[in-house]
């Protein structure tokens, strides 16, 4: 299914693949949170460090009580500190520590919803590695359908060209293309 909006919540049990400009990105992000709804979300991040998203939260009137991260980028900016609704991943170029992770916090706890953001940022760091980056993938799709979640996966517009999505593209139930909307 091929849509322009996202106005209605994602499907028990699906797989989106959300394509936005980068121009408004963030705006995008945090009016997407509102509207998910979901009570426990994990909140995959290789784009924004948890603490920036943390902040946006609360500047949307949001609860950072619902969220639990998996942040891919502070450890490599900075030095991080454990904290409560966080894991720090060392980098995301190391998938298996990535894929550990995000089976370990998932099946820990009844998450509702998986937002990866963003798939353009693991391309970056994996353009190499497209064979190991299918596998990251399908390992995580088949998680998300065992937990039966909804996972959102963004990507930037162009980059859902690569060819890595196209060879994905059987894991997908859904395509969300948002345009500055």
């Amino acid at each position: 299914m091929n849509e322009t909006r996202f106005d209605n919540p994602l499907p028990e049990n699906s797989i989106s693949l959300l394509t936005v400009p980068r121009a408004n990105y963030d705006e995008l992000i945090f009016k997407i949170l509102e509207q998910s709804k979901s009570p426990l979300v994990c909140y995959v991040t290789l784009n924004k460090a948890s603490s920036y998203l943390a902040e946006g939260l609360k500047k949307h009137n949001m609860s950072n009580n619902n969220f639990y991260f998996i942040d891919g980028i502070s450890a490599m900016l900075r030095d991080v500190k454990e904290e409560k609704n966080c894991l720090f991943i060392s980098s995301p170029n190391d998938l298996v520590e990535l894929s550990i992770a995000i089976n370990e916090i998932v099946s820990s706890k009844k998450f509702e919803m998986l937002i990866f953001d963003s798939l353009s940022n693991l391309l970056v760091y994996q353009k190499n590695n497209q064979h190991g980056l299918s596998q990251f993938f399908s390992s995580v799709s088949s998680l998300i359908k065992r937990q039966k979640m909804r996972a959102l996966f963004i990507c930037f517009k162009n980059d859902e060209k690569f060819p890595f999505i196209n060879e994905n593209a059987h894991f997908i139930d859904r395509n969300i293309n948002m345009q500055g909307q």
